[in-house]
């Protein structure tokens, strides 16, 4: 099936099953197969597969890198990353200030980033993070 411009509904219009399925459901199943294309698979390395500080290189297609860990000791504490076209990489993306509020010593640290095709990344902690997820798209 090919995909159809989303109608612009009106007011008091009568929304019916085969409009529904047209401009929603048949949508809907275009984008997924157009997605399922690009042959993203999610991995999620927690707890094995993935070292902080260690350098990895991206395959063919872009991935997204989210990692998050535990902060118990520095207010000023993040997860940060690196990536770049060249090993090592060099490129600092910021790291997430955006902290979750746990308790009065312990908050949630993380980020979120998308490496280019063929790219390099590596993945640090500023201050005794323990990191507690590391998923990937890609």
């Amino acid at each position: 099936m090919a995909w159809t411009a989303p109608r612009t509904w009106v007011t008091s219009e009568i929304v019916t099953a085969a409009l529904m399925n047209t401009h929603v459901r048949d949508n809907l199943s275009y984008l997924k197969t157009e997605a399922d294309k690009l042959g993203f698979a999610f991995v999620d390395y927690t707890g094995s597969g993935r070292v902080l500080e260690t350098i990895y290189q991206n395959g063919a297609n872009p991935r997204l890198i989210a990692v998050s860990g535990i902060n118990k000791a520095n207010a000023g504490a993040i997860v940060y990353a690196k990536i770049g076209s060249a090993n090592p990489p060099t490129t600092i993306l910021p790291g997430s200030y955006g902290e979750v509020y746990v308790s009065a010593s312990t908050d949630i640290r993380g980020i979120t980033f998308l490496v280019p095709p063929n790219w390099y990344y590596q993945v640090f902690e500023s201050d005794n993070i323990t990191i507690e997820r590391w998923a990937e798209w890609g």
